[in-house]
């Protein structure tokens, strides 16, 4: 018979013998087709192959400093190639190679502020061929066009910037918004800002989408758009304030066209929220939401999105706390991302942070070291070079607590994925049986994936004893796909 629910997202609830579901490093993806056979399988989150690690400036080469603070793209004519990357890394702006194994450029002459947050970059495209970025509280200009760093501009003790109809925008420690000049951002009249009017809560983060600035507070928000007005062009959308604001400031991030972030209200915090037109709406999950408020630390969370293979994700880490969460908005489930740290042999959280798309290539930043790798499911590899631990617990198994006797199981899955040689080359799978509903686990047995080419290979385990509440964990550490179709069992109930 076919275990109900094998493959899914993870889904911890407060008592395991509810449900205790764990997916982590895996995708779980919808079969859209009718007559496949299986409706969700698990497939591999994306390994990491080095894309650059050094920098210049056309002297001396040294490594791109760390942490990385932020990624962007630009389509540009006045660049030779389209979506041109750049990296924020420390107090340094990197101009990414166009090819993997080159060498990013050093774009800055002075050193960029830096603090604990994140920082921001915007375009304004061929117009102006101006970055704005905001690191360490300070705006600064970079002409990409001609290749000049025009250093700190704009308004002081800014949070984070964006871009909407020619404009930067800037938003401060006080709460203000700021607009550049058209096209301009190194000019900033102060009489183009707006403080806020509808609510007490302060104004702490800002995302532009689809023409429209949502304002984020505290504990409620505030949707803008450009009117056209004088003196200051932006005018608030009437009716259009959500009793909704943003726990982590550097949470919210774009996905699909509709911003995502980590939200709280003044009745609580820690659910995560998207917009369907100007309406708040949760996508976090009772178990999810569990673990966020039960955190020692919540509000350095940071969020990015990244799309790939049709599935658009949402990647919400909590550096203190070592845990990352990811959103499929494809299957609108959550699973896990992380590193396996081989010092503990626990997960810690995902290396890969930031994303953009340019050159081709999907890419991010390493949080630990700064260096740049390329994302891709047909990898199998960690920032280390080893293979990535991915890891899945079934949901519990019982027969209203009746005893079950347990003769054989086969994890059906693509077999035959052998590498020709190393690690990989006899790709193992490792599985963890529980028969008290996942409080307690028996020794680790092994079942075979089959060496390259063997097809026929059948992933099967016996004599697996018996219980009244079974739970299985299956992983694989080696650089070999992992791809989960169903898991079948053999049982026989008993009698009490």
């Amino acid at each position: 018979m076919r275990i109900p629910s094998a493959t899914g997202g993870s889904y911890e609830s407060q008592s395991g013998l509810a449900d205790g579901e764990r997916t982590v490093n895996l995708i779980p993806e919808v079969i859209e087709a009718p007559d496949g056979s299986a409706k969700l399988v698990l497939y591999d989150a994306p390994g990491l192959t080095s894309y650059c690690t050094t920098a210049t400036n056309g002297l001396v080469t040294l490594p791109i400093e760390q942490p990385p603070k932020a990624m962007y793209a630009i389509a540009s004519a006045t660049i030779a190639q389209a979506n041109h990357g750049f990296l924020v890394g420390g107090p340094n702006l990197y101009d990414l190679p166009t090819t993997a194994g080159g060498t990013a450029f050093l774009s800055n002459t002075t050193l960029m502020a830096v603090n604990g947050s994140p920082a921001t970059m915007q375009s304004n495209g061929d117009g102006g061929v101006q970055l704005y970025i905001t690191n360490g509280g300070t705006g600064y200009i970079y002409n990409y066009g001609g290749g000049s760093w025009d250093g700190a501009q704009g308004p002081s003790d800014v949070i984070m910037g964006g871009y909407l109809n020619t404009r930067f925008l800037a938003l401060d420690t006080a709460a203000t918004l700021y607009l550049s000049d058209p096209l301009d951002g190194t000019t900033w009249d102060p009489l183009q800002s707006i403080q806020r009017a509808t609510f007490a809560d302060p104004w702490i983060a800002l995302i532009v989408v689809h023409q429209q600035v949502l304002l984020l507070g505290s504990m409620t928000s505030d949707w803008y758009q450009d009117v056209g007005a004088a003196p200051f062009p932006l005018a608030i959308i009437a009716g259009a304030t959500m009793q909704v604001g943003i726990l982590a400031p550097f949470s919210v991030a774009q996905m699909g066209g509709a911003p995502v972030w980590l939200g709280r209200s003044k009745e609580g915090a820690g659910i995560v929220y998207t917009a369907q037109g100007l309406t708040p709406v949760r996508i976090s999950t009772f178990p999810v939401e569990y673990a966020i408020q039960h955190y020692t630390t919540t509000t350095d969370a940071i969020g990015w999105t990244y799309e790939q293979d049709g599935h658009p994700f949402y990647v919400l880490e909590f550096p203190t706390e070592r845990k990352t969460w990811v959103f499929d908005a494809g299957s609108g489930l959550w699973s896990e991302r992380g590193y396996l740290n081989p010092a503990t042999g626990y997960y810690t959280s995902y290396r890969p942070r930031f994303h953009v798309f340019a050159n081709g290539q999907h890419l991010t930043a390493d949080r630990q070291t700064g260096a740049v790798f390329s994302m891709s499911t047909q990898t199998y590899t960690d920032v280390d070079g080893t293979g990535i631990r991915r890891l899945r617990r079934t949901p519990p198994l019982s027969d209203e607590q009746f005893r079950i006797f347990f003769g054989a199981m086969q994890v059906f899955c693509d077999v035959g994925v052998g590498l020709t040689t190393g690690q990989g080359s006899d790709p193992l799978l490792m599985t963890f049986f529980s028969s008290d509903g996942g409080k307690t686990y028996g020794n680790e047995r092994q079942i075979g994936l089959g060496a390259i080419g063997e097809y026929q290979t059948r992933a099967l385990l016996y004599r697996l004893g018996s219980g009244r509440t079974r739970v299985m964990e299956t992983a694989c550490s080696d650089p070999v796909p992992f791809r989960m179709v169903e898991v079948y069992q053999k049982a026989q109930r008993g009698i009490s």
